[in-house]
């Protein structure tokens, strides 16, 4: 018996080619370089979905998440992005980015990440698909 199977896989991959915001330069650079612009030019041959934009790259020791929230917030571009995070709760295993997990979540879960986002014009969505995160024109 020969049988012929179509097929369509839905697929989307998480790109970290381009890697944006304020401060970090040296490991966005990094993250872009390791593989991140390769991966992206074979997504685009390959007609894979994949999103143009990181955002939230930073060394965790930054104390302020929501000083680093709103920069890459202001650095969005129209066709929106993938925020990049690690939120979680204080851990009893030791964990080298465990007190950022902590300040992560608590921000993420609050109400301050929500007042951000609607200053910031930006809505949360899929870059993956129809529902793109966009930043608003409206003032």
């Amino acid at each position: 018996m020969n049988m012929k199977v179509d097929m369509k896989v839905d697929v989307a991959v998480r790109s970290t080619a381009r890697p944006l915001g304020p401060r970090s330069n040296i490991k966005r650079t990094l993250i872009a370089r390791s593989g991140g612009l390769t991966l992206e030019r074979l997504l685009q041959r390959h007609a894979i979905r994949h999103n143009r934009w990181l955002l939230g790259v930073y060394d965790f020791q930054a104390t302020d998440y929501r000083a680093l929230m709103q920069g890459w917030l202001a650095h969005l571009p129209m066709d929106g992005g993938v925020l990049f995070c690690h939120p979680g709760a204080a851990d009893p295993q030791p964990d080298a980015i465990g007190p950022a997990r902590a300040r992560e979540l608590a921000y993420l879960s609050g109400t301050e990440f929500e007042d951000d986002l609607a200053a910031a014009h930006v809505s949360l969505g899929s870059v993956f698909g129809p529902a793109l995160t966009q930043k608003s024109s409206a003032g």
